[in-house]
């Protein structure tokens, strides 16, 4: 591939499409060009590719453009591009696809009335920030103006690197999560994490949550801790002060955090307690309140 192509002052779909098509296909230097919006191919090769473009169609390069679905309605130029790909590379994006879909039908950059988007906070974060960065940019001087979509795309290409490393650790955090075994202790949901695979207990307790788990016990290092699911009433954490006979704990005042080691509280020791005497001890905290052990 030589070039790609695409209009001056991008949106965030075609900006986005840019980063697939040279992340995918692995391209070390990307040369993207700019040009307005009335641009006809010119110069295009059998390499290139334009996106977003109303260049018309030819034998050389390849148009990646908006489309139309079964409802009528605008589709972005990054699911067009998606749909040429492998499911297993795909099936990441499919939510970022749908968001990009929204952002061509929907008032704001914005949208928040798709429950696949809601669930999925770092795509409203990621709109947030182009915005946010193009509104920066723009404030430059003269000076400084000729380089704004070279600067933009510089910056937007860091973005979503990151945003790709993230999704890649969520969805290995996902399948771990859904292997994990939640024990029901007189009706409430416990379960027991640790750091597998490099990835964060943190980042394997938020799908526990999903899957209604009340209680997670973790263990990421030398840190370790019990917490309960925003939706829990029950147990009270603080009951746990009587059972841990060691120096470092911290216990959250509403009853809902237990930890030994946070990050702004961390320790440089590991705890003596297992993750197995813990969940004794969140059993025990737990029979000794639950009225179903009360009744027997």
């Amino acid at each position: 591939m030589n070039k790609i192509y695409i209009p001056k002052n991008p949106n965030l779909d075609v900006m986005t499409t840019a980063w697939l098509v040279s992340s995918v296909d692995k391209i070390d230097e990307v040369n993207i060009q700019t040009v307005p919006a009335t641009w006809e191919g010119e110069s295009m090769t059998n390499d290139d590719i334009c996106i977003g473009l109303n260049a018309p169609e030819g034998n050389l390069g390849l148009r990646i453009r908006y489309g139309i679905n079964n409802e009528g309605k605008m589709t972005s130029c990054f699911s067009y591009y998606l749909e040429g790909m492998s499911e297993n590379v795909s099936s990441s994006f499919n939510s970022l696809a749908t968001y990009l879909d929204l952002t061509l039908t929907s008032k704001g950059p914005w949208p928040r009335n798709n429950k696949e988007i809601r669930f999925n906070p770092h795509l409203t974060d990621l709109a947030y920030v182009y915005e946010s960065m193009k509104n920066l940019l723009s404030s430059r001087t003269d000076d400084e103006e000729n380089n704004f979509d070279q600067d933009l795309l510089s910056f937007w290409f860091e973005i979503m690197d990151a945003y790709s490393m993230k999704q890649d650790s969520n969805s290995k955090a996902q399948d771990i999560a859904e292997q994990i075994e939640i024990k029901d202790i007189d009706g409430i949901g416990v379960a027991c994490v640790e750091t597998t695979e490099g990835i964060p207990a943190q980042a394997i307790s938020k799908f526990l949550f999903y899957r209604n788990t009340d209680i997670i016990i973790y263990k990421e290092n030398n840190h370790v801790g019990v917490i309960r699911s925003r939706k829990a009433v029950e147990p009270d954490l603080t009951s746990l002060q009587d059972k841990l006979d060691e120096d470092g704990w911290y216990f959250y005042p509403k009853g809902t955090m237990a930890a030994r080691g946070t990050r702004s509280r961390p320790v440089d020791t590991p705890s003596k307690y297992t993750l197995e005497d813990l969940f004794t001890m969140v059993s025990e905290v737990i029979e000794s309140t639950s009225p179903v052990s009360a009744a027997l």
